[in-house]
């Protein structure tokens, strides 16, 4: 079994994974203080009703959408750093690829979905009913299961990418995570399926939180190619 050197294996860059992360929370811990009790709108509700939150929330919604733009930011950095810690791992196979080319997906759905966030607080266009209800969906969408399902395809490429680097117990619960998420992409045809929007998210947080720290710390040692 081949063995190769992983130089410079201890990357910082990696921790941007906990950016992601701190950020996305950050941003919606932010709105809660700055606007307590606003109740978010459904994608189902109509359009008067989702017009009259993003009038009254427009601040909280603002920072909200800056933080989640920074936090696609991070997933992009943490996708990039990741695939290049596989590379240099010595997995030769599509999991490197395929974390980058899924974070990168995940990191620009998330970023237009909060730019459309961010349109509707800065702008006048919620002035405009169905103006706002385009703008809300294009976000709810982009931002919530296609970002997350995106998500779910890097995470289940990173666990795979990272047998016997990290625990195995770790591995299975992201590949686990990583499947769950990319079912939230059938929420347009089976509604349950929105369920594995917060499912994947909140879990997706948690594997790449203690993924991205354990390979920050990982030694320059040599690593078995698998």
């Amino acid at each position: 079994m081949a063995v190769q050197s992983v130089t410079g294996s201890r990357n910082p860059v990696v921790l941007s994974g906990v950016l992601f992360v701190l950020l996305w929370l950050g941003g919606s811990v932010w709105q809660g203080v700055v606007s307590p009790g606003g109740t978010f709108p459904r994608p189902t509700d109509p359009m008067d009703q989702v017009q009259a939150f993003f009038k009254v929330q427009a601040t909280a919604v603002g920072y909200n959408a800056g933080m989640g733009i920074l936090a696609g930011v991070a997933l992009l950095a943490f996708s990039a750093a990741m695939s290049d810690f596989l590379k240099r791992a010595g997995r030769t196979g599509a999991a490197p690829n395929v974390v980058l080319a899924g974070g990168a997906l995940s990191a620009g759905l998330l970023m237009i979905g909060s730019g459309a966030m961010a349109i509707l607080a800065e702008s006048d266009l919620s002035s405009d009913a169905a103006s706002t209800q385009l703008l809300y969906q294009v976000s709810f969408w982009l931002g919530g299961p296609l970002h997350v399902a995106a998500l779910g395809l890097m995470m289940a490429a990173a666990a795979v990418g990272l047998r016997g680097i990290l625990p195995k117990w770790l591995n299975g619960f992201g590949l686990t995570v990583g499947v769950a998420a990319t079912l939230a992409s059938f929420t347009a045809l089976v509604p349950f399926a929105v369920a594995f929007t917060p499912i994947g998210r909140f879990l997706g947080f948690a594997y790449l939180a203690v993924a991205a720290v354990l390979v920050a710390l990982k030694p320059q040692k040599a690593l078995t190619a698998g």
